[in-house]
Formats: structure tokens, sequence, C-alpha cells
């Protein structure tokens, strides 16, 4: 365990909980017409809002992690939002050269364009074992919610943490590859949601679930 939760470089990449829902969602829990909706109290409301949030699109998949005894035909697809590129965290075990003056590698996920394999980063744990995968460069094909094959490129590998299991990329990488907008409101995919900075939100958080 890190010393401290909101180090950057732990297993937990600075949050301190993860909070999912079970079903598909667009909710916004720093949303004031969201909190009212739900009935948050006034300091409810204002535990949240002194929190970090992370909403994270997701595409429909299976469970890569330890607790799946069967192999995952298809992962779930994270895409990360802009706010979470830029943020970094989390500790690489190695990943795909960088720019010149760049030092955070989960740029590298920035999307490459429509032709090009989406960048992935993945648990290395996840990589290996779950997925039968090799290291940086290596490409695998993902079926997309049309049934059509993706292909992804691993750009990067991580220490074991809380990532694991799950095939992370862009935003905009799922939002165009894994569209299915009839999921949810605003074209969401399923939302795991982080929060960091508020060891306190369970109890704000938990009205929301």
């Amino acid at each position: 365990m890190p010393s401290r939760l909101d180090q950057l470089d732990s297993p937990t990449g600075g949050w301190q909980m993860l909070v999912s829902f079970s079903r598909p969602t667009g909710v916004d829990p720093l949303d004031p017409q969201a909190q009212e909706a739900f009935g948050l109290l006034n300091d409810e409301a204002a535990l949240l809002g002194r929190c970090e949030v992370a909403r994270i699109r997701a595409s429909s998949g299976d469970a890569a992690d330890c607790t799946n005894l069967y192999a995952a035909l298809r992962p779930t697809v994270l895409g990360l939002p802009p706010a979470w590129l830029e943020r970094g965290g989390f500790r690489f075990t190695a990943h795909a050269p960088l720019p010149d003056g760049q030092a955070n590698p989960w740029t590298l996920l920035e999307n490459r364009g429509e032709a090009a394999p989406i960048p992935a980063v993945l648990d290395e744990s996840t990589a290996m074992w779950a997925l039968k995968l090799g290291g940086v460069g290596d490409r695998f094909t993902l079926p997309g919610d049309d049934g059509k094959p993706r292909e992804f490129e691993i750009v990067g590998l991580l220490a074991p943490g809380i990532l694991q299991g799950w095939v992370l990329t862009s935003e905009g990488g799922v939002h165009s590859r894994f569209p299915q907008p009839e999921r949810l409101p605003h074209g969401d995919g399923g939302l795991p949601v982080w929060h960091r900075r508020c060891c306190d939100a369970r109890r704000a958080a938990g009205d929301l679930v």
C-alpha cells in the first residue's frame, strides 16, 4: 500500500475510491441538477464538490482480471477523458517512445486516426496472463459494438494496480469505435467513476449508486 492515497505513482494512481453503476448511466455526480434529483443534502453535495471526479466511458465486455477463471474473449474497453491523460499517474513498466519534450506516457493514447490501430495501455498482468499478449508494440483485435473487428496496439504496460482487467484507451477511441449511442444518454458507455481527494465521499456517493 502507498503511504499516501494521493500519490500519483501508486497502484491506485492517487484515486481514493471507485464507484460503478449497476447499469449504464450518464449521471454526473458533480452536476447540481443530478444531486438535487437524488435528494443529496447540502453537506453531501459539499463533500462531492471537494472531490476530483473522472467519468469514464466503457464498452460492453468481459472481466479480464484474476477473478475471471475463464479466458476473456472480449475485455471491457475504457475510454479515458483528456483530463485523465493530462493528469498522468500510475507506474508504467514499459511504454512506446515518447515525442521529444514529452514525459507523460498517457499521451500515447491520443487518437492517431481511423486508419491506425487504436493505442492501448494495459496492466502488465492482464496483457501477459489474461489476454496472452506480448509487450509494447504487440497488436490484437477485439470486436466492436457492431461486431466488426477493431485493431489495438499496446503502447504502454502498467505495474499491478486497480486498472487490472481493462483495456485502456482514449475517450475518443471508445466513442468512435464503440459508439452504441442507444445504450446511454449522451452516448456514453458503462460508467465507472473515480473519486479523488475526498475520503468522506462514500456517504454522498452512496446515494448516487
